[in-house]
Parts: structure tokens; C-alpha cells; sequence
């Protein structure tokens, strides 16, 4: 993947297209999403019964490049390119589609975190049904590439930026027709590189960063929303029984 990655830098530098260009090799990645299941697992007993339901898909369908800017200089024995540009993750670069990813994710912190069981049945008086929309999901990285040539001596570099995860959630809890609680979560996430010594950074690096960050972003999420859950079911059953 590295002779991949230089490559690429070579194709952008020579292309009258730079977003194009990139955007046609980032599209040929097929990236694994994983979750770390590293919160301690609870044991509380399981009465009630809950419906998780994702009322949309969040992620955008396909990666997408943009030009930040491009600045070109032509002299008599000397040129030079800066081009700085947005790459935004979309699932066609992931293994698996981010709203599977997130159900997945979010039915196996229930179990190992809820105090309520996941129920595939349809919706009835006795169970509770989550709704779920995302906002937004958005990550995104700059990758910008500079270089100069004089004569016949080259210089180039490539400047790699941490990758951000802006999500937005909105959840609606209510058991049968009955209306229990609402909430809106926002995270916000800059993922730094983890970079050892003498190591040149890569494509691969910026791309597995910003699957990284969705991941952690997506893990903080699905946490926060169990843990409501918990306290909303908890909640709602001493109100019922002091009725």
C-alpha cells in the first residue's frame, strides 16, 4: 500500500483534476470498522424488552473530495504546486454499511451494559421501542500536497491532518404508544495520528485515522445512549409501581 500511496501523490501533481483524481484511487479502499467492547459488562436482571429502530442512514453513500485551494507558480526555471483538499468518508470505502455498524454496535452494548433486553417482535403495548435519527454524521480529513522544481532539483511534501467526527443524534423513547423521554446527543471529535519515529505517513494512515475517529466518535455515542436508556427504563418502572 505504500507504492500505492506515493503514486497517487505523483497522479494528483500531474492531474488537471486533483479532487478527481484522488477521489478515484480513495475509492478503491475497503476499510474495516471495529468496535472496542472495553466498558465493564453489568448484571442486572433484564424485565423489559426494548425495540431499537434507525429511521435513517447517516452516513453519505459515497467518499467525496473537494479543492480547499490551489495555488500554481510558473517562472522561467521554476514552478511550484500547492494543493490542499477535503476528503469526507463515505460508506463505499467501508467493509461494512455504517448504519449496520451502528445497530451492531449499539444491540452488543446493550447486552453487555443494558437493563433491558433487545426484542426483534414488533412494537406492542409492553414493549419499549427507541427511535433513532442521526442528523449528522460527518467525518473528514485535509491532505494537501506541495511542491516546488528548480532546474533539475525537486522538493515535495505532504501534510496530513488530524481527521474530525461531527455526529448529532436525536433518540425518542416510549413504550407502546406512551411518549417516556427524548434527547439530542452531539459529539465532536478530533482523532489525532499515532505516529512512530521514522515513520513517513501515508494514504493508508490518513484513511485508517478517519475510520478511527467514526469509530471512537460512534463507541462515545452508543455508550451515552444505553446508559439513558438504563436510567429512563429505571425511571419509568418506579413511577408505574408507585401508581
Amino acid at each position: 500500500m505504500r507504492l500505492f500511496g506515493i503514486s497517487i501523490i505523483v497522479l494528483i501533481a500531474v492531474s488537471c483534476s486533483p479532487t478527481k483524481s484522488l477521489q478515484n484511487h480513495l475509492n478503491l479502499y475497503e476499510l474495516p470498522i471495529g468496535y472496542i467492547h472495553d466498558t465493564k459488562e453489568i448484571n442486572c436482571h433484564k424485565f423489559d424488552s426494548l425495540i431499537i429502530n434507525l429511521k435513517n442512514k447517516p452516513l453519505d453513500s459515497v467518499l467525496t473530495v473537494s479543492l480547499k485551494h490551489r495555488h500554481v507558480r510558473f517562472l522561467v526555471f521554476y514552478v511550484s504546486r500547492d494543493i490542499k483538499m477535503n476528503i469526507e468518508l463515505g460508506d463505499d470505502v467501508l467493509e461494512q454499511p455504517y448504519s449496520e455498524f451502528f445497530l451492531s454496535s449499539l444491540k452488543e452494548e446493550s447486552k453487555r451494559t443494558g437493563c433491558f433486553a433487545i426484542s426483534n417482535k414488533a412494537a406492542g403495548d409492553s414493549l419499549y421501542t427507541l427511535d433513532i435519527t442521526m442528523d449528522t454524521c460527518k467525518t473528514n480529513a485535509d491532505y494537501q500536497y506541495q511542491e516546488s522544481d528548480l532546474l533539475s532539483y525537486s522538493k515535495m511534501k505532504v501534510n496530513f491532518y488530524p481527521s474530525e467526527t461531527y455526529i448529532h443524534v436525536f433518540t425518542s423513547l416510549r413504550r407502546g404508544r406512551t411518549f417516556i423521554t427524548e434527547k439530542a446527543y452531539t459529539f465532536k471529535r478530533r482523532q489525532p495520528y499515532l505516529v512512530t519515529q521514522n515513520k513517513n505517513m501515508s494514504l493508508d494512515d490518513l484513511m485508517s485515522n478517519m475510520v478511527e475517529s467514526l469509530s471512537l466518535s460512534t463507541k462515545e455515542c452508543v455508550e451515552r445512549i444505553v446508559n439513558d436508556v438504563n436510567l429512563s427504563i429505571t425511571t419509568n418502572m418506579f413511577r408505574f409501581r408507585q401508581k
